[in-house]
């Protein structure tokens, strides 16, 4: 553990970290206490330093105590006040404007199920006839196939009417990735859906900044890849420069349950990979050790232009931020330790935007890191090959291994897998991601050269990402290249956590002590986990899903589950059910009201559902007289069933269901269960 004392800012940065999520849960409304709490902590701070040396064991811990104490309280202040959400001319404070003028920030836009989608700037608004000032993000999702794909919108200020501002809806499903919450993090809460007719641009006034002009940059760039033909265009992109809009989802999932994932997210394999040929660049042309002044100018101009060409992810920010250390260490000739740079990274990130915490991205991206500086080097000592070549593969595995040791709970956490193949698949990944880097650079400096040379290289770039591609293609579809149904709560997470940073510190500081709490932290957590399925567990449950205008419903007894779908519903439902069929690892589809269906402990029969002692009715069909039963889960079919003289308390209905046509046909059906309007409903029967 000698280690973690070598860290200046390891203290800091954990009080950083904890003060933001205590002033994120429970602190908000404790703001007068937390600044009189700050104050006495400085005011200890000022007292300990007056104090003459050689100062005594107990005045050493009460300046460590009151550090401590500063940077938790002043770090929740400055996480509140940081947020975008609570500065006074973010346009959610001003509920009268009428109308938004929202400037296009990101481009290009991505066109998904006959829409553009891109983001936006609030710049002003229009309140009782005046323009004011205004801040705030928003989706814009231009409808139509008439937007122009250029990079004429980049830029340039729309107006449109306040009332097409819609809220993004969380998610409501059992165990669902609730893309709005993400969302949120990012300052964004609301979108705006555009019709050709329904905004005004305003060309003259267009913004120009030289962040708007690295978007133009990238659009440009992504321009040189229109020759790439399926699914490679969109694994070159995210590769090259972080656009994943043209990402299916086939090769999102493969990759994913291959492990491979991150090569396609912007973080420290790509911009080292800029920094190592920049660096061969910069040397050949000036020399190993002159102009180091104009080199680090460059060097660090290219990093962050990198960065921010790639949309700035939190991996990219954090892959910059450390690599920047690097070469202004090399070229002062200071030693590099990659502990100090990544604490201080994730200190000074947090620092500008303390809500990038919340932020998977960042999560990934400094786990990931710090199960491989921790780790690699032990595990590349188990093996030593004979050969370069097997020396080379082996510490990719061990990288791949060390990362996989801290991330692995996250992943399950969310994304409800693990890839067994990843090992194998990081062979052909890695070096994958690396020719296709290099060779993509290459390829933007001969495209203005045209004739055989660029097609020459059009050609040997499509070669690559075809073997690329191919190759985790044929692994992802190998029966065992992955374990899917995976499910984690949160408290699990948290104790997962808790074990790996025992053991950790076991093996790093040789202490059984600590050894033997982590095995009794895993016994103890598991001993609870047993215990509360115990007392919580209903032998059935049903669940009527929150899907676009469709008709899904799920249905548990014991570890068995089944979906019921509408056989005309043509829309892909994994992102709806994954996270529920995870946790009860069960697994199914049928139609319906279909054949009769088995599950044990629940009689299904045409369109009634027993189980336990209730009876759930799917009125799917005109009934002329509905049958007892104690919920009645209405579908688009059957709304013209004679409902109405029902408990409006026993009644749901789902979602391919209006709720404002029926509430406007039917006001008494006010506390009825409407999907739309109130998300998902779930039941459990004994």
């Amino acid at each position: 553990m000698g280690r973690i004392h070598l860290l200046p800012l390891f203290r800091i940065c954990v009080a950083w970290i904890l003060g933001i999520v205590f002033f994120d849960t429970t602190g908000r409304h404790l703001q007068w206490p937390i600044w009189a709490g700050a104050t006495v902590c400085l005011l200890g701070l000022a007292l300990g330093a007056l104090v003459q040396k050689p100062a005594g064991h107990i005045v050493w811990k009460a300046r460590v105590l009151f550090a401590f104490g500063f940077f938790f309280l002043v770090s929740g202040i400055h996480s509140h006040y940081s947020n975008p959400f609570n500065k006074p001319g973010h346009y959610i404070h001003l509920p009268h404007a009428t109308k938004l003028e929202v400037v296009v920030e990101e481009w290009p836009a991505a066109y998904s199920a006959g829409s553009f989608k891109a983001k936006g700037r609030v710049r002003a608004v229009q309140v009782d006839g005046q323009w004011k000032a205004a801040t705030g993000r928003v989706f814009l999702y231009f409808l139509g196939h008439g937007l122009p794909m250029g990079g004429q919108m980049l830029g340039c200020p729309l107006v449109v009417d306040a009332a097409q501002l819609a809220l993004m809806k969380p998610a409501s499903n059992p165990g669902q990735f609730d893309y709005a919450h993400l969302m949120r993090l990012e300052g964004i809460v609301h979108q705006v859906f555009l019709r050709p007719q329904g905004y005004v641009v305003d060309s003259v006034h267009r913004e120009q900044n030289w962040r708007l002009g690295l978007q133009a940059w990238r659009h440009h760039l992504l321009e040189n890849l229109l020759f790439l033909d399926g699914n490679t265009r969109g694994v070159a992109e995210a590769l090259l420069l972080g656009y994943k809009e043209n990402l299916d989802d086939y090769t999102r999932n493969a990759f994913s349950r291959t492990g491979t994932m991150h090569v396609l997210a912007v973080s420290g394999l790509h911009v080292g990979i800029v920094y190592m040929v920049l660096a061969w660049l910069l040397q050949f042309i000036l020399g190993a050790h002159k102009y180091r002044l104009p080199k680090l100018a460059i060097t660090l101009g290219v990093l962050w232009g990198y960065a921010f060409i790639t949309g700035l992810p939190p991996s990219a920010q954090r892959a910059a931020f450390m690599f920047s250390l690097l070469a202004i260490g090399e070229q002062l000739d200071r030693p590099y330790n990659v502990y100090n740079a990544l604490v201080l990274s994730a200190f000074v990130l947090l620092f500008i935007q303390p809500m990038l915490l919340y932020q998977l991205g960042f999560q990934l991206s400094y786990l990931a890191v710090l199960g491989i500086v921790a780790f690699q080097p032990t595990i590349q000592a188990w093996l030593s090959p004979p050969y370069a070549i097997l020396r080379y593969a082996w510490g990719l595995v061990a990288v791949s291994i060390a990362a996989q040791i801290t991330t692995f709970p996250l992943s399950i956490y969310h994304f409800h897998q693990f890839p067994i193949i990843f090992p194998l698949a990081n062979l052909i990944a890695i070096p994958g991601a690396f020719a296709v880097l290099v060779f993509g650079m290459l390829l933007m400096a001969v495209s203005a050269l045209g004739g055989q040379v660029l097609w020459l290289a059009q050609w040997m770039y499509q070669a690559i990402l075809d073997f690329l591609t191919k190759g985790i293609d044929l692994l992802e579809g190998l029966p065992w290249a992955s374990l899917q149904g995976l499910g984690m709560f949160h408290y699990e997470l948290g104790l997962w956590y808790a074990i790996i940073i025992c053991l950790t510190a076991a093996w790093l500081g040789r202490s059984k002590r600590v050894w033997y709490i982590g095995l009794a932290l895993l016994v103890l957590g598991e001993t609870g986990l047993t215990v509360k399925q115990v007392i919580t567990y209903q032998p059935a449950e049903m669940v009527v899903f929150d899907v676009p205008r469709g008709s899904l419903y799920g249905i548990r007894s014991g570890s068995e589950a089944i979906l019921l779908l509408d056989s005309h519903y043509q829309r892909d439902i994994a992102f709806q059910t994954q996270g529920w069929l995870a946790r009860l690892h069960g697994r199914g589809k049928a139609y319906l009201g279909g054949q009769a269906l088995e599950l044990p402990g629940v009689a299904i029969r045409h369109s009634l559902i027993g189980m336990g002692h209730s009876v759930v009715c799917l009125v799917g069909h005109t009934w002329k007289k509905l049958p007892e039963a104690h919920w009645y889960i209405i579908s688009s079919h059957g709304l013209a069933a004679p409902f109405h003289g029902l408990p409006s308390e026993a009644l749901v209905f789902d979602a391919s269901v209006d709720p404002k046509r029926i509430l406007m046909a039917h006001p008494g059906l006010v506390h009825a269960h409407f999907v739309q309007r109130d998300g998902a409903w779930k039941a459990g029967f004994e």
